[in-house]
């Protein structure tokens, strides 16, 4: 009789959460309303310098994608260093697998710097640079225009400083694979570096002199066994000039107007506020859908100093890029990787796309033997795939079948190459063969290796789904799947493979990337929570090999098991002492990825949507009383918009860009519903329902009897400008 009343009290209760939930009708598509004054709000985050910065680490820099400029006052000299950088990997022939700066300008004054200060406007991405001498004053305007090929240079001066110089230092090419001829005019100058190959690097400038200011233009572009780059820099030249200072000024701040307010975040911290921000500039200075892939130096190369074009953690800056809505300035990995038999007329993407595909296949043939070979490696065999996972997120964020179309058979292709190596034991278990670590010697079931393979075959099986693919190989990735080593663990957590604990402290966390971003291993399961926590205690605790990127996947992982003071601790231990002033760079390495990847841990405390569910502040920290965003992005193409007020989440309003099904989290009982037309909304277990708004539909969840404003506004600071040298 017991088990008679059990059976029916668990078909009932399943009944309640299976009960379609009712939706009150609304007119607008979205009420969420943006109120903000975009250009006073970016003010407050800035990068002041009260004094001329002297260091790299410290300067003002702008860039588009393509070309990137960096400012700072020469520490040894009487000059301002404009350093030159490009992302095109035309510079690997150039250099022999180093991106590199081409060279650099300086502003040498007529009398001695006696003081200056500067300003990099975030709203504008333009730099206001006051230049006092002892013979008067030089005011200088910068900008890498958002998209042209040009770097913009405006000078007013006052006393004698109208005769100031512009001169040219190119790099040195001593032992190195190319030539370098420089000419120079009264008006301007060409460099142009050629490899052996007949490749050509090539720097123009022009100084237009007017009554009252001078105006220094400058392009850098690339060609391929002739002599275009000379003529392409010209035409940029005679556009510019044709068009006007204040035209083409005008037509990069309205791209970078647009940019920003593709979504909005506030939070109660003003420096994490202040810090988030400027890293969405930075990431607007470096990704276009035409460009370069972003890589380990950003556009600000020292000369000669970059490192591989090629470490797993270059991704890292793409997954804030589609959680902030700007899935389109994403897609040059994607480019680069499965566009490149869909034909282009550009022959520099053409070949950064075979440059960086032999740079890859080249470390990564899948061959477990080489590492009886290379004794002293620490290449890792996996990162073919760990580049389909970050093209299958940018995937999940748009949602377009064409990606998918492309995607598949290369990942379809790496998956297959695992299969052939992996050994199965006498109990029907298939393992992967021992790899070679740095500081651990032959490593069976390598755990990273392990989870990239489980994912693989996982979406492999997702993909031919979707697309309707009668693959004969699925059977074999759901054996595979079924009879996969486990992931090798004991009671500290998550081992690096099997019978092969942590024993030396590492920076990456490669080995607990089933937690962190891959979520095989997740807090659905409630009994993962403690293995989870012991897994990332037990690499923390190593602490000092541990650099910025290693903080922001820690902060990250906590996040997903919904520990959000411990998420915003480890974020802090990144920006509040790894960074440099400019946050260019960490402060261990010379990477402009650390700083980045700080951004998704932010977006990862408001919102997540991994395992196709979105979860509304999932990981606030205690602190955070008071959170607002606008149309942040999620898995399935969502456009999210929420507000939380005093603790207590005062609305939630999503829109449905391409039409998936929307399953929805929330942090509160007895919502009501708001849609544009009559539908079925399903509780399918405590809070978290189906909600089936059509393509561009939204629907608005807020507490019952309440009246929320559906206004998202920036959070008063007392304190700004962070960054530079104003604080």
């Amino acid at each position: 009789m017991r088990k008679q009343l059990f059976l029916l009290f668990f078909i009932l209760v399943n009944m309640l959460y299976q009960l379609p939930v009712a939706a009150q009708m609304m007119v607008e598509k979205e009420k969420a309303v943006l109120a903000i004054n975009w250009q006073n709000h970016l003010k407050q985050y800035d990068l002041i310098w009260k004094n001329l910065p002297t260091d790299w680490h410290e300067g003002a820099y702008m860039g588009n994608g393509n070309i990137g400029l960096l400012l700072f006052k020469d520490p040894d000299s009487n000059a301002l260093i404009l350093h030159i950088g490009t992302t095109n990997m035309n510079s690997l022939e150039l250099t022999d697998k180093d991106l590199f700066s081409p060279g650099y300008f300086r502003l040498e004054p007529n009398g001695k710097i006696i003081s200056g200060s500067m300003r990099l406007s975030l709203w504008n991405a333009e730099t206001e640079t006051k230049i006092i001498t002892s013979t008067g004053t030089i005011n200088l305007t910068s900008f890498v225009h958002a998209d042209e090929m040009v770097m913009i240079n405006r000078t007013t001066t006052t006393g004698k400083e109208d005769s100031f110089k512009w001169t040219w230092i190119p790099t040195s090419n001593k032992g190195k694979k190319f030539s370098l001829s420089t000419y120079l005019a009264p008006e301007g100058g060409k460099c142009i570096l050629t490899a052996a190959q007949k490749n050509k690097t090539t720097i123009l400038w022009y100084d237009q002199k007017k009554s009252n200011h001078r105006t220094l233009y400058i392009t850098l572009n690339h060609s391929y066994k002739d002599t275009v780059a000379t003529e392409l820099g010209k035409n940029v030249f005679r556009n510019q000039l044709r068009k006007g200072y204040n035209r083409v000024k005008a037509a990069h701040r309205n791209w970078w107007h647009d940019f920003y307010t593709a979504s909005f975040i506030a939070i109660p911290d003003a420096k994490l506020e202040n810090y988030y921000w400027l890293q969405m500039y930075k990431l607007g200075t470096l990704a276009r859908p035409n460009s370069p892939m972003i890589n380990i130096s950003g556009l600000w190369q020292k000369e000669f100093a970059s490192k591989a074009v090629w470490p797993p953690r270059v991704l890292l800056p793409y997954w804030a890029l589609n959680g902030s809505n700007h899935v389109d300035l994403a897609s040059s990995l994607e480019d680069i990787y499965i566009s490149e038999n869909q034909g282009t007329d550009n022959m520099a993407r053409l070949r950064t796309k075979r440059v960086f595909l032999e740079n890859l296949f080249r470390k990564n043939t899948m061959d477990y033997s080489y590492a009886t070979k290379k004794r002293n490696s620490v290449w890792e065999t996996s990162d073919l795939v760990w580049i389909c996972y970050n093209i299958w997120i940018h995937y999940r964020y748009k949602m377009d079948n064409q990606t998918l179309e492309s995607l598949y058979p290369i990942l379809k292709q790496t998956i297959n190459k695992y299969l052939q190596n992996i050994i199965k034991d006498q109990e029907g278990t298939y393992h992967l063969p021992a790899v070679f670590l740095a500081d651990y010697g032959y490593v069976s079931d390598y755990n990273y290796d392990l989870a990239l393979l489980k994912w693989g075959c996982q979406t492999l099986i997702s993909i031919s789904n979707r697309l309707q693919i009668n693959d004969a190989q699925v059977a074999e990735w759901r054996h595979i799947l079924k009879n996969l080593a486990p992931i090798s663990t004991d009671k500290n957590g998550i081992l690096i493979g099997r019978n092969t604990p942590l024993r030396t402290s590492i920076s990456s966390y490669a080995h607990l990337i089933s937690i962190y971003p891959l979520y095989l291993i997740n807090i659905e399961n409630q009994e993962n929570e403690r293995l989870i926590e012991n897994s990332l205690n037990t690499w923390l605790k190593q602490g000092n090999e541990l650099q910025g990127y290693s903080y922001a996947g820690a902060s990250s992982a906590f996040s997903a098991i919904r520990k959000g003071n411990q998420a915003l601790r480890y974020l802090k231990l990144l920006t509040d002492y790894r960074l440099t002033k400019n946050t260019l760079y960490c402060k261990e390495e010379n990477s402009i990825v650390s700083p980045i990847a700080g951004t998704q841990c932010i977006l990862d405390m408001l919102i997540q949507s991994w395992g196709g569910k979105i979860r509304i502040f999932p990981a606030l920290p205690d602190k955070w009383k008071n959170v607002k965003f606008y149309h942040l992005r999620t898995e399935g193409a969502f456009l999210v918009s929420a507000e939380r007020f005093n603790g207590e989440t005062k609305f939630i309003e999503i829109t449905n860009d391409l039409g998936e099904l929307c399953t929805v989290e929330i942090d509160f009982d007895n919502p009501h519903f708001e849609t544009a037309r009559k539908i079925k909304i399903t509780r399918i277990a405590d809070r978290i329902y189906n909600i089936p708004i059509r393509k561009g539909e939204s629907v608005r969840i807020y507490p019952k009897n309440t009246n929320p404003s559906f206004t998202v506004g920036p959070i008063a600071h007392k304190h700004s400008n962070f960054f530079g040298d104003n604080n």
